[in-house]
């Protein structure tokens, strides 16, 4: 399992906490071992660019994720991009009463799950969403 990441923003962050914890959930929840994952942290601007374009939303957001292989064909490991911005993350926490870690660690666990399948559009699907972030963020705490 392989874990890259291109920051290209100027907030300090623990690049070792995402390679860990992106890791880990990605063995707990049994991905193949030559997944990988590609996460770029980006500045506002670029985050508002990217919303814009594929989310048809003209304002910057905490994270989007990209799928790149939803069809699981085992030639291509790149498992998909998921797109972190800081500074709005900082933000948001603080609308969250949360602290920038937690925070961050959540959105972490929830790209990887998004790319893993999992997905909040339902009812259901967001509970089952919601239970295994929780779940696998007191795992890693332990």
């Amino acid at each position: 399992m392989e874990i890259l990441i291109s920051n290209r923003q100027n907030i300090s962050i623990n690049l070792e906490l995402i390679k860990n914890l992106s890791l880990f959930v990605l063995k707990e929840e049994k991905a193949n071992i030559k997944t990988e994952i590609s996460f770029s942290l980006v500045k506002p601007l670029e985050m508002r660019q990217l919303n814009k374009q594929y989310s048809n939303k003209d304002e910057a957001t905490d994270i989007l994720s990209f799928v790149f292989n939803e069809d699981k064909k085992p030639f291509n490991n790149l498992l998909g991009d998921i797109v972190l911005c800081p500074e709005e993350i900082q933000v948001r926490a603080l609308k969250n009463q949360l602290t920038f870690d937690k925070y961050f660690q959540l959105l972490i666990v929830h790209g990887v799950l998004h790319l893993l399948g999992y997905g909040h559009e339902s009812d259901s699907g967001a509970k089952v969403m919601s239970d295994t972030e929780e779940e696998l963020l007191k795992k890693y705490q332990l």
